[in-house]
């Protein structure tokens, strides 16, 4: 997939057009900033006591040179060492693209490609908070374009892009922002939406336990009336995908044209789209047409697609302009962010394609587990959530099996996994879930192994159920 462009318009001044009118400048009858004064009882000074005006003309082209740094300062400086130094300088890359693709946490774990760093190396070097950074700006321009909007801005994290379409959006207490208890704003960005906003939130669990509907659960908790006793309801906020589910884009649409219509315009609507990668990816609809029906959107860079760091927020040019100085006032603005957003136009071309195999893999294993007897939630993109208690199994016990020679297959490293959350992305070794089926199968035949070391099992386990929090991370 290759990002759009767009050729940037040189507009000439006109030779005709009448120049603007000088200003006048009154100048001062005095010395505005006095100069500093000189130390008490010290002589005055003459022409013939300067030694500045004493030396000779080579003298005063020899004190004009660029001053050099004393010869006593290191040609280079060395930082000291700590206890990770050791660690640090025996990393091999190789090593962690293998454990890597044997973890099955979460696709925020990807690590950056070759072709990423090689991009890097030939990005621009600008100062993007001058907006100065060639490679930024172009890569914003291509993201705007793809989905259709006016304009976006490249920042550091999806938490900072959500919380700063919530300021951006709510104009000040009192207000309020609606959306999934579930949802990540909701449960992972540190109650940011009310430390920075000032915003109340109304959360909703769903009522068919996946995603919220208009009829179920948005028009009952929408705050329009004019009781000063209640916050109204100022913004409403999605997440797609969410757990993994795909919220269907027929009832975003309706849920947006109802909001805009009961609200007459005063109710903004924004998306949480750090996976709508795989929305598009499994939908096989354009990424202008998920987007469409909403104000904002934000994009994560660094899960599934698996770029080293970035978010990129979209909406219209004056809500981006906002945006702008409110990542300056919360800290967020980058300066050299050129090899930042060529990495991540090489994660988007590259990556973005194969994101479909990625869920049909996912489906491989999902097909497996069932086999097995497991009971299994599906998602529809990446991720599953598992039972494990039709075979008297906790989370846990899999967690330590994946790790225990007795259970892994002859020669197979552990894996790693995270509740009874899987997630898979673009450099998941396919061997892997061939391994993960086969810990379980031999977890199935011995479940008591696992449990005699002290750890694991009912006692250690914090339930066999996806938390709220951990569906929507």
């Amino acid at each position: 997939m290759s990002l759009p462009t767009d050729q940037t318009t040189v507009v000439k001044a006109d030779p005709l057009a009448t120049p603007p009118a000088k200003t006048t400048h009154t100048r001062l009858p005095f010395r505005f900033f006095p100069s500093q004064p000189r130390p008490i009882n010290s002589p005055p000074r003459s022409a013939s006591a300067s030694p500045t005006r004493s030396m000779s003309t080579k003298a005063r082209s020899t004190s004009s040179s660029i001053p050099h740094a004393p010869s006593s300062i290191k040609e280079r400086f060395t930082l000291p060492q700590g206890p990770k130094a050791y660690e640090a300088s025996h990393v091999k890359n190789e090593d962690k693209l293998r454990a890597v693709g044997r973890d099955f946490r979460s696709d925020t774990l990807t690590i950056p490609t070759d072709s990423m760093f090689e991009a890097m190396k030939v990005a621009s070097r600008g100062d993007d908070v001058y907006l100065e950074d060639e490679t930024t700006t172009a890569f914003e321009e291509s993201i705007a374009l793809l989905l259709q909007k006016d304009a976006a801005i490249f920042v550091s994290s999806g938490t900072l892009s959500n919380q700063l379409a919530i300021r951006a959006h709510l104009a000040g207490p009192p207000h309020q922002i609606l959306l999934d208890v579930r949802a990540h704003i909701n449960r992972y960005e540190s109650g940011a939406a009310a430390a920075l906003s000032g915003a109340a939130s109304t959360t909703v669990s769903p009522a068919n336990g996946m995603y919220m509907t208009w009829e179920d659960d948005v028009r009952p908790n929408l705050i329009l009336d004019d009781d000063v006793h209640l916050a109204p309801t100022r913004l409403v906020c999605l997440e797609n995908t969410l757990g993994g589910v795909i919220f269907p884009q027929e009832e975003i649409i309706k849920i947006g044209n109802r909001v805009r219509e009961l609200g007459q315009g005063s109710v903004k609507f924004h998306l949480d789209g750090a996976r709508l990668w795989n929305v598009a990816a499994e939908t096989g609809k354009s990424m202008a047409e998920l987007a469409a029906p909403f104000d904002s959107v934000s994009l994560c860079l660094s899960k599934g697609l698996g770029a080293p760091m970035g978010t990129v927020l979209v909406g219209p040019k004056t809500f981006i302009h906002k945006v702008r100085h409110l990542r300056k006032m919360y800290g967020g603005g980058l300066r050299q962010t050129g090899p930042l957003a060529a990495a991540a136009r090489v994660a988007i071309e590259e990556h973005f394609p194969r994101l479909q195999t990625t869920h049909v893999m996912r489906q491989w294993l999902e097909d497996r587990l069932v086999e097995e007897g497991v009971h299994i939630e599906s998602s529809g993109t990446n991720m599953i959530f598992f039972d494990l208690s039709p075979l008297g199994l906790y989370p846990d016990d899999l967690s330590l099996a994946c790790t225990h020679p007795a259970y892994l297959p002859s020669g197979a490293e552990p894996l790693k996994t995270s509740g009874n959350r899987l997630v898979l992305h673009h450099q998941t070794n396919p061997q892997t879930l061939a391994d993960f089926v086969e810990v379980l199968r031999r977890l199935k035949a011995d479940p008591a192994g696992v449990r005699d070391g002290g750890s694991g099992g009912a006692a250690a386990s914090s339930g066999v159920y996806a938390t709220a929090g951990q569906r929507g991370k």
